[in-house]
């Protein structure tokens, strides 16, 4: 069997959600095809950003942490890294229109 390869580094523009996604479901096999995934966190990191490429390491570096401990703790950095890549939800526009009243008469025309 050939070594098997990591992903390729992570595209953070055009459709970044999915380029995320696609990105960390292969990262996430491959830390498990080459028995990684019990690392420690330190480690899986150190690979996470090493395989992502120069911009994630960037993102990374803009990250805060509540607590500076998760900072080193790999679920809290795939969580930051989840909500920087995901699209932001516009809650706003869902409370307006679930606020306004069907009764509503617009006059004639």
């Amino acid at each position: 069997m050939d070594a098997v390869k990591p992903p390729e580094s992570l595209k953070l523009t055009g459709n970044v959600d999915s380029s995320w996604r696609t990105f960390k479901q292969q990262f996430i096999l491959y830390m498990q095809a080459v028995s990684l995934d019990g690392e420690s966190d330190s480690q899986k990191i150190a690979l996470l950003l090493t395989v992502a490429g120069p911009q994630a390491t960037e993102v990374y570096n803009t990250f805060t942490f509540v607590d500076a401990e998760d900072r080193g703790k790999y679920d809290e950095v795939m969580k930051k890294f989840d909500e920087h890549c995901s699209p932001k939800k516009n809650e706003t526009y869902g409370e307006v229109c679930v606020s306004i009243p069907y009764s509503v008469t617009w006059g004639k025309f």
